[in-house]
């Protein structure tokens, strides 16, 4: 029998009359292949005596194990939330989980997802993702990936080449202006990060202006403010309060506000009270996510998707993404956020 080094992928392609991709996708059980063809591939592996090298996948049989992408700042309260549930939910259903921490401001996508598959993981979860948009090799790279990986995907544009969980924030913004009107409110703001610097932003003030929109809201009745969020790990708290010092002082007479996260809100209760304007007698407000609004004061009405409900759906999909016919057709699952009434509506 032949030796590895002798017999190369190209020649085992030949041989069954396949592609080399159609050789690697046997060898390393990714992707679909006919019955016909695994049959000719498997019978010129036993006839020229190909052996994989050392260090190729097929070697490996990879672990149960699923790995999450997160950013350095672990203390960073979303990302500690959300690999505490996904590793639950993972658990449960059988699996370990690897974390893996990446600057992806700094750092290509692309090669953290390749030393992350050198450990052996049978996917990827990646949660947060800090650019705009996902350039052509991304997309090509996502998509081609013999280990799955599952994107939570709030971009402005719809990527259905890949998989991915699209958290609809726009339709919350939507359900919150709804609320804010259905109590009264006739002068509506949005607070946030810039909508060209901060994609989830983007999604929540285009369903923000939609709404008032379609409810005949005047445009001298509306306003929005925007101010970037810190570097590093400074609350977001502040930024809030810089947007609402000048939402306030160009519309004095708010009564109605959707903030873009509840952290963010607690800097726009900071001014509200150096104004002393009541929350919710004098302004209703509404935020996304309710990591702090259940113990602000007063305990903030929130829109959101449960963290569990985005982890749930991202086990799900890459348990399901173990089969390669499944991989053969991306996968977008839609998740739209509800809302939770407290005391500040």
């Amino acid at each position: 029998m032949a030796r590895y080094g002798a017999i190369k992928m190209s020649e085992v392609a030949r041989r069954a009359g396949v592609s080399g991709a159609a050789v690697s996708r046997y060898l390393n059980d990714s992707g679909y292949l006919s019955e016909e063809k695994r049959e000719a591939i498997h019978q010129a592996i036993e006839e020229l005596g190909f052996i994989p090298p050392a260090d190729h996948a097929s070697r490996y049989p990879r672990h149960k194990t699923f790995g999450i992408l997160l950013p350095p700042f672990t203390h960073n309260s979303y990302g500690v939330e959300i690999k505490a549930e996904f590793t639950r939910q993972a658990e449960r259903a059988g699996y370990n989980v690897l974390d893996h921490y990446a600057d992806l401001s700094r750092t290509p996508l692309c090669p953290v997802l390749d030393e992350m598959r050198r450990s052996r993981v049978c996917g990827i979860f990646v949660p947060m993702l800090p650019m705009m948009t996902l350039t052509e090799d991304e997309v090509a790279y996502l998509r081609d990936s013999e280990v799955p990986v599952v994107l939570i995907s709030e971009f402005a544009r719809s990527y259905p080449q890949i998989n991915c969980i699209h958290l609809e924030n726009g339709e919350g913004a939507v359900i919150a202006v709804r609320r804010l009107l259905a109590a009264g409110c006739r002068h509506l703001a949005y607070l946030g990060p810039p909508p060209d610097r901060n994609k989830a932003s983007a999604q929540k003030l285009a369903g923000f202006l939609a709404e008032i929109e379609r409810a005949g809201l005047p445009a001298d009745q509306c306003l929005t403010a925007f101010e970037p969020l810190p570097p590093g790990n400074v609350p977001f708290a502040e930024a809030g309060y810089r947007a609402a010092r000048e939402a306030f002082d160009r519309m004095p007479e708010i009564d109605g506000l959707l903030g873009w996260s509840d952290a963010y809100l607690a800097g726009v209760l900071w001014r509200l009270a150096e104004l002393d304007k009541r929350v919710p007698q004098d302004v209703k407000v509404i935020a996304f996510h309710s990591e702090y609004s259940p113990f602000l004061c007063p305990p903030v009405t929130s829109v959101e998707v449960p963290n569990a409900q985005e982890c749930a759906s991202a086990v799900e999909l890459l348990i399901r993404l173990q089969d390669p016919a499944e991989r053969m057709i991306p996968r977008q699952v839609h998740l739209c956020p509800a809302l939770t009434e407290r005391a500040s509506v």
